[in-house]
């Protein structure tokens, strides 16, 4: 379990955690978010939360699509389309600004880049696979 040094620090609204350990690709699949400064460790690295203080549990997908063994779950993908919907959102309403622009452009230009990974390991035969 660790503690994300997220790149907003000040008027910090959440703390980030990932709450497993990483796989042997060095990726966490568990993620949370609590209310700002709502957390403690124990002395055993062990994160404890109120109830109230959570707000999200991300589950990513863990081991291969096809696996039956896997643990379903989110991908990268899915979660930038859900910002991808905000910012579009918020560029068709009152808050249209610079900044939502920008980030909008490299939002999609992430996307765009997933996809295109996908595709390649599609057209390689290892998509679904725990092939690089």
């Amino acid at each position: 379990m660790k503690e994300l040094q997220t790149i907003q620090k000040e008027n910090k609204l959440n703390d980030v955690f990932a709450a497993d350990e990483p796989t042997p690709n060095g990726a966490h699949h568990l993620y949370q978010v609590c209310k700002h400064e709502t957390a403690s460790f124990d002395g055993e690295g062990n994160l404890h939360l109120a109830p109230e203080s959570m707000l999200l549990t991300v589950q990513f997908q863990r081991g291969p699509r096809n696996d039956i063994n896997s643990t379903l779950g989110v991908t990268e993908m899915d979660l930038l389309e859900i910002v991808r919907d905000r910012l579009k959102a918020f560029q068709d309403g009152p808050f249209a600004c610079h900044a939502n622009v920008v980030a909008l452009t490299h939002v999609s230009a992430a996307l765009h880049n997933l996809k295109a990974r996908t595709k390649v390991l599609a057209e390689g035969g290892v998509l679904g696979t725990d092939a690089p």
